[in-house]
């Protein structure tokens, strides 16, 4: 009864408005009559009723064929206007028509031209004064709604996306926001209008002003264009420092038939703040190679591999095949990609890369013609604990993968690697260290193209420190980190992902790729940063507590080693580092470290990886020293 109820209403005030706007025309057509006998004294009553059935006969329908009535009144926009002209100039055409033809036949004095000409003039200007004013005082009966708590805002932008944020800021009426001004970084738009709003510069010293003479309580990003993280960091310090929220429109594709409501602005986070211009790469090689193929993917649950399997959906993939042995999270990414690409082919695999028949046994299944080997430990101080099971998972786990794809015919692997590996001062960067030498190794001496990918910290991963810190604000505090001089270079999840996906394309052959993820971050800096946009003050809400460096971590992540030898490549924000040669005895090395983790042997196993990787041993030293000093 409720959805008959609310039927119903919608068509009432359908055919209210279409009432209203019939007395409209009718009231134009009277005052035409009116003057037509005054200047003429011509009429009789016969025309008279004529005239007003032609009328209302045109009118019905030409508001009726181009549904002048259908629109909401108090949303009256600029197509709106067109629609009513449209409808005027259709009744125009229709009574000169009707004059010229039938004239003579049906009125003894027809109306001349000019006269009907007025008539449309006459109809426009009384339907789109209609809506003005409706217009008007919807929009003047929420500001004085609004008039009780107003926040006042700044729209950063003041272009197409501006203008739909200054829509949704004036048709909102829970959201008591008022628009103070825009701010735009285009210097020819500085110093004009929209709709009575002035567009101001965006420097950082004018910001400041603007808050505090029109006592700014929100800026809105809204733009399409990224800003640049130095303005936008520095856009996040002025509004820290003058306790003023910043937030920023969701993407176009979540708005809602073109339009977004208020309640989708997402307060600016420490994602959003280091977040860098999308590399774009030759997408189009990407999708020829990938043609028609079966694409494998292990760790297909964590954090890069999800995101991997992700953007895989974008190309004209033959079959997706998704890897993992944590059940929950391989069963969410399955649910969300069976329900975002239905289209998609998909196998889901659930599997340890520690069972090596079992990997071989899928990789014979399926002949993927390329692995994304995503799966690995990550948890720095965690592993340093459990040597055996980060052998085990990092090291056994990637030769079986390894032999399993050079044993069914893959035709490229692609490694995800980390920064950790270089020069690594723990046994998680070691053991991905040797998972590069593992590839290599096996690599050479097959048919199977095998490429590496190095990155460093990738923004909102399980267990990064952005989440902790989260956390640890949340709660109130202390945020803890453990050394003031501590520094990582940071990426966001999509960034890393696109980096494997392109690798696997623009590779050939025991390649390692290094993205050029800008200046390193300073952690405390990270912190700060975070504490001050949930709304604190760093220091003095929420304490900073440095807690000494944990096992195997160091002050400065590195990207390549000062052996490897780089080299440019097409883009030049993607660098490739030239591998050093294995030593002879590195197979034997690597038997025996399987059998020590077999054994469960800890000891023999660090010096097995310190034989391997003698780099780790010197950082540890040198660690120490810094530490010490």
């Amino acid at each position: 009864m409720s959805h008959l109820r609310k039927y119903l209403n919608k068509i009432t005030s359908h055919w209210v408005i279409l009432l209203i706007e019939q007395l409209m025309i009718a009231a134009s057509l009277t005052a035409i009559i009116f003057f037509n006998v005054l200047t003429r004294q011509q009429s009789s009553q016969t025309d008279l009723l004529y005239y007003f059935i032609a009328n209302l006969a045109i009118s019905l329908i030409g508001t009726w064929s181009f549904q002048t009535h259908a629109g909401i009144i108090r949303y009256t926009e600029i197509n709106d206007i067109t629609t009513v002209l449209k409808y005027v100039t259709f009744s125009f055409l229709s009574w000169t028509g009707l004059t010229l033809f039938f004239g003579k036949q049906l009125f003894n004095f027809p109306l001349p031209l000019f006269l009907l000409f007025a008539h449309a003039v006459f109809s426009a200007f009384l339907l789109i004064v209609f809506r003005v004013m409706i217009r008007e005082f919807y929009h003047r009966s929420i500001r004085s709604a609004k008039e009780i708590k107003t926040s006042n805002v700044i729209i950063y932008g003041a272009g197409d996306i501006g203008m739909a944020t200054k829509r949704a800021v004036e048709l909102d009426a829970v959201n008591k926001k008022r628009i103070a001004c825009f701010i735009d970084d285009n210097p020819d738009k500085i110093g004009k209008t929209i709709s009575t709003y002035r567009i101001e510069p965006s420097n950082s010293l004018h910001i400041s002003k603007l808050i505090t003479e029109k006592g700014i309580n929100e800026i809105i990003l809204a733009t399409n264009n990224q800003i640049e993280p130095n303005k936008k960091l520095a856009l996040a310090e002025i509004c820290n420092n003058h306790r003023v929220k910043l937030t920023q429109i969701p993407p176009l594709s979540h708005w809602i038939d073109g339009i977004f409501k208020l309640d989708q602005l997402k307060n600016v986070t420490i994602e959003m703040l280091l977040e860098r211009p999308v590399i774009k790469v030759f997408n189009k090689k990407t999708a020829e190679e990938l043609k028609d193929k079966v694409v494998l993917v292990t760790g297909a649950a964590g954090s890069i591999g999800s995101e991997i399997c992700r953007q895989l959906t974008q190309y004209p993939i033959k079959e997706m095949v998704l890897l993992d042995q944590a059940e929950t999270p391989l069963f969410e990414i399955t649910n969300e990609l069976k329900s975002s690409f239905p289209d998609v082919q998909l196998t889901v695999i659930l599997a340890s890369i520690r069972d090596e028949q079992r990997m071989m046994s899928i990789m014979q299944e399926y002949r993927p013609y390329v692995v994304f080997h995503a799966a690995a430990y990550k948890h720095v101080p965690l592993l340093e604990e459990f040597p055996t099971e980060v052998v085990k998972t990092n090291v056994e786990g990637t030769c079986h993968v390894v032999k399993a794809a050079i044993h069914a015919g893959v035709h490229k692997f692609v490694m995800v690697s980390s920064d950790k590996a270089v020069n690594p001062t723990n046994l998680m960067g070691a053991s991905k260290r040797i998972a590069e030498m593992i590839v290599q190794h096996y690599g050479s001496n097959s048919n199977m193209n095998t490429i590496t990918t190095r990155f460093g910290n990738v923004l909102g991963s399980n267990g990064s420190v952005v989440p902790i810190f989260k956390k640890q604000i949340e709660s109130g505090g202390p945020v803890k980190v453990t050394h003031p001089e501590i520094t990582r270079y940071f990426m966001t999840i999509p960034e890393a992902s696109t980096l494997v996906i392109e690798a696997g394309t623009m590779g050939e052959d025991e390649e390692i790729f290094i993205f050029d993820m800008g200046e390193p971050i300073k952690i405390v800096d990270l912190a700060k940063r975070m504490i001050n946009l949930s709304g604190q003050v760093a220091g003095t809400d929420v304490e900073i507590k440095y807690t000494g460096l944990r096992p195997g971590e160091k002050l400065f992540e590195e990207l390549f080693s000062k052996n490897e030898q780089l080299v440019a490549t097409h883009h030049p924000k993607i660098l490739k580092a030239l591998r050093n040669d294995l030593c002879g005895q590195f197979e034997e090395h690597l038997q025996e470290l399987i059998q020590e983790a077999a054994l469960g042997n800890d000891k023999a196993i660090k010096q097995l990886i310190k034989k391997m990787v003698p780099e780790l041993e010197r950082e540890e030293k040198n660690k120490l020293y810094v530490v010490s000093a």
